[in-house]
């Protein structure tokens, strides 16, 4: 969250064959009519996978784009692909990528990307949609004060930042259905990193 935005992932999947059901449309409208806003997430394949080509990539965008209509989001609205290896893509893995773009775009929808911090530069060569992690080391885990998080930054050129990961917070219990690990903390630039425009004007895109 970035001053009083409230944000939260919304995961269309967790793999490209596991599809996450929690997050639907009827969830997205409540969250929606009480003032959240989204980062819509798609889980594709990962550095190593043997399935890493251009095919799947046009498939698994695909995917996203209908994954997010039948959610509920507006034409044009981004979603983020998860890269969750900290090493810059390249070869068949930087191709599947950009297939998934393409197939997103051609879709009418809007790609973005989930990544390290360490190759955001290299992300928004593919897409001025970058949403970063940059956590720093030794606080994965770590129990917080509600009321006196840790301070971060946003990535320069990034929507968003994710600057704690699996955390508790003192005197929230968390279901397992919602998060079985613990809690992220992100940073916005903008109320709804979904809704195109306002990521545009945030990110100063003409």
């Amino acid at each position: 969250m970035h001053g009083q935005f409230r944000v939260t992932g919304f995961y269309l999947s967790h793999s490209p064959t596991k599809l996450d059901k929690t997050w639907n449309k009827d969830v997205r409208a409540r969250l929606a009519a009480a003032g959240w806003g989204f980062l819509p997430t798609y889980v594709g394949l990962q550095r190593g996978n043997a399935g890493l080509n251009s095919a799947n990539g046009k498939a698994h965008g695909q995917a996203a784009a209908g994954l997010m209509a039948v959610a509920g989001f507006p034409a044009s609205s981004v979603v983020y692909l998860d890269l969750e290896d900290g090493t810059k893509p390249s070869g068949v893995y930087a191709n599947y990528i950009t297939a998934w773009i393409v197939a997103v775009r051609d879709k009418a929808f809007t790609p973005g990307i989930y990544c390290s911090h360490l190759f955001s530069d290299w992300s928004r060569q593919q897409t001025p949609f970058v949403w970063s992690f940059h956590i720093p080391f030794s606080t994965n885990g770590k129990t917080y004060d509600p009321d006196n998080l840790p301070s971060g930054l946003i990535d320069p050129g990034c929507v968003a930042t994710q600057y704690r990961q699996n955390i508790k917070l003192k005197g929230l219990k968390i279901p397992k259905s919602v998060d079985s690990g613990g809690l992220d903390l992100d940073l916005c630039a903008v109320a709804d990193p979904s809704n195109l425009a306002s990521v545009q004007h945030a990110l100063a895109l003409g």
